[in-house]
Formats: structure tokens, C-alpha cells, sequence
């Protein structure tokens, strides 16, 4: 059996460490047993300001960075359905389809890519939903019917 990407290179999770706090200070690394947990306030920032924040945990599992992080808001703020991408019951936010991950993270990208793109992208998207806006970014829909969207 592998050892956890962390322990493996314990170098890579220090670096990855500095990248993120250079720019989301709030969020914090916790290395257990064979995963890595990112905690914190998650600012949504525009031209320097902080228009929005969430608390969200990001899960890195002991193969990353082969799998997805998995990414779950934890203030409690989303209301936990389909209609706010979160994966019913695991708790986890849906950030793309899938087959979308070789677009938009794809394989050699950051975990503050990561960051930067599709998790801040979905909160913007909550953010504004939440002040009755439709959703920015265009949406699929769950299951069988998303996939027949996606592929259509």
C-alpha cells in the first residue's frame, strides 16, 4: 500500500501550505492519519475587497492529487439540496459535472487553482443566488438528466 501524498512528500503539503496562506490567510491545514483537511473563512474577494465569506472544509484524500478535493461548507449557510449543488447525503458541494474536471481542473493545476477557479466560483454562484440572482455560471442537472445535458 501507498503512503498518503503528505507523507509522502511531506515537502509538497508545506508548499502547498505557503501558497494558500499567502492568499487566504484564514484557511488552515490539518494533516490526519491519511488525509489532509483545509479549514477556514473562505473570503469571495473582487478588486481587493472581501465582498463574502464561508466557512467550508476541503478534504484531500490520500491519492491526491489524482483525486478531486472534496469541499463541504460548514457555517451551515447553504441549505444542503440539489437546487445548491450539495451531494445528498454526503454533505459535499457538486462543483462541476464530472467530465468537466479535464476543463476545469484539469490534471497539473494547483490546489490554489483549485481554489481560485471552481470553489470560488461556486460561492460566488451562492452568493448571489442568495440575493435572488440566477445562478452566474450556467448549471447541470443532476444524474441521469445532467449527464443527457452535458452530452447533448
Amino acid at each position: 500500500m501507498r503512503k498518503p501524498w503528505h507523507k509522502a512528500n511531506s515537502a509538497l503539503l508545506k508548499q502547498m501550505e505557503r501558497e494558500v496562506q499567502s492568499t487566504y490567510p484564514n484557511l488552515h491545514f490539518y494533516p490526519e492519519k491519511d488525509r489532509v483537511f483545509i479549514r477556514g473563512s473562505f473570503p469571495i474577494i473582487y478588486d481587493g475587497k472581501i465582498l463574502d465569506r464561508y466557512l467550508i472544509e476541503v478534504e484531500l484524500l490520500p491519492d491526491y492529487p489524482e483525486s478531486i478535493p472534496i469541499v463541504r461548507e460548514t457555517g451551515g449557510r447553504i441549505p444542503k439540496t440539489l437546487d445548491h449543488h450539495i451531494n445528498i447525503p454526503a454533505g459535499d458541494i457538486c462543483l462541476f459535472f464530472p467530465d468537466e474536471r479535464w476543463k476545469i481542473y484539469p490534471p497539473n493545476s494547483t490546489f490554489l487553482d483549485f481554489l481560485n477557479g471552481p470553489v470560488r466560483n461556486y460561492f460566488i454562484g451562492e452568493s448571489l443566488v442568495e440575493l435572488g440572482q440566477p445562478w452566474p455560471f450556467g448549471q447541470w442537472s443532476h444524474d441521469a438528466e445532467g449527464i443527457i445535458e452535458y452530452y447533448s
